[in-house]
């Protein structure tokens, strides 16, 4: 397994409101953030070539008043074993 990224933090978004849910929606806004994700990759003949553990957050504002919105997106890799391509 490689070093854990001990210098890079996990993503974390401005939302406000309901903080205790991984993700919710109002009329304006959307929130999600997801300090789980898991990726595996398999080699050509279906075997385990690595893993890797990633965590996310996303935030988007809507306007009420126009057809524009704000996005964030944001993706860490917190974790991998086995060789990942790049």
């Amino acid at each position: 397994m490689r070093a854990q990224a001990a210098d890079v933090p996990s993503p974390v978004n401005e939302c406000i409101g309901d903080e205790d849910a991984p993700w919710y929606a109002t009329r304006t806004m959307q929130c999600q953030t997801d300090p789980n994700g898991k990726y595996t990759y398999f080699d050509n003949d279906g075997k385990i070539a690595g893993t890797a553990l990633f965590a996310t957050a996303q935030q988007m504002g809507l306007s009420a008043t126009s057809l524009q919105w704000s996005e964030t997106d944001q993706l860490v890799m917190l974790k991998s074993t086995g060789d990942l391509p790049r």
